[in-house]
């Protein structure tokens, strides 16, 4: 039995339906089942290089950003090589004055089993 079910067909335009046949196809997979981690969101006001304290236990490889909000052009680089066991590193650039960046993203591992 499914857990979602996206009505496919009855989506006119042809690249979100495909968008739409792709998330169905992820939510048959339970691709989250294979997910270990935690969602979280997290925002930041200064251009510099971050360790956020995620207090998973071990050190995580995947980021699934699900959303990136700030006023102006700032941006976030994960830096996936400063993982560890207590923190993930990520650096914020181009925030302006009084700007906030906030993102939200699960922090964990996927394994195949």
């Amino acid at each position: 039995m499914r857990n979602l079910e996206l009505r496919i067909n009855d989506v006119a335009d042809p690249i979100v339906r495909d968008n739409f046949d792709r998330l169905q196809q992820l939510s048959d997979e339970d691709m989250f089942s294979k997910f270990k981690g935690k969602h979280f969101e997290v925002t930041v006001d200064k251009n510099m290089t971050y360790n956020f304290a995620h207090k998973l236990g071990f050190a995580p490889k995947d980021i699934i950003q699900t959303s990136l909000r700030t006023a102006g052009s700032a941006t976030l680089v994960w830096n996936y090589n400063s993982f560890n066991r207590t923190s993930v590193s990520f650096t914020v650039a181009s925030l302006a004055g009084a700007e906030t960046l906030t993102f939200r993203a699960f922090i964990g591992s996927y394994t195949e089993q």
